[in-house]
């Protein structure tokens, strides 16, 4: 559950423009060279939110395909590491939407049916298991 506060409260840090940040270098630009570095930090944020995005779906993918759990809950492995996964989308989504890019309609409903599929999947799972 941690995990998955630490992740989805990245995506609200990420739409704020409260990600870390060098202040003592960016408070001292303006006019259009702080536009460019404003894109600039947007740019390099959706690079590394796409390629960690990629990366952890290979690997809730491969839990999800090995049928792990973990040893003390009981639960699948699959479900803690998706936290990244879907923080890292749900991320760049929110910058997206702060530098105002227009996005089509489905990326906003997007992470709620990824939540809602990776839930019916748990309960599924557990039922099945009775």
């Amino acid at each position: 559950l941690t995990i998955w506060g630490v992740f989805v409260g990245m995506a609200a840090i990420a739409y704020n423009g409260a990600h870390l940040n060098m202040d003592l270098f960016s408070r001292a630009i303006r006019g259009r060279w702080r536009i460019a570095l404003n894109t600039a930090v947007a740019v390099v944020l959706l690079a590394c939110c796409v390629f960690v995005a990629m990366q952890s779906f290979q690997v809730v993918a491969l839990f999800a395909r090995a049928g792990q759990v973990s040893v003390a809950a009981g639960i699948p492995k699959a479900l803690p590491h998706a936290a990244l996964f879907v923080g890292f989308v749900v991320s760049l989504v929110a910058v997206c939407r702060r530098v105002d890019w227009p996005l089509p309609r489905w990326v906003a409903l997007a992470p709620a049916y990824a939540i809602g599929s990776v839930a019916m999947f748990w309960v599924i799972q557990r039922v099945a298991a009775f």
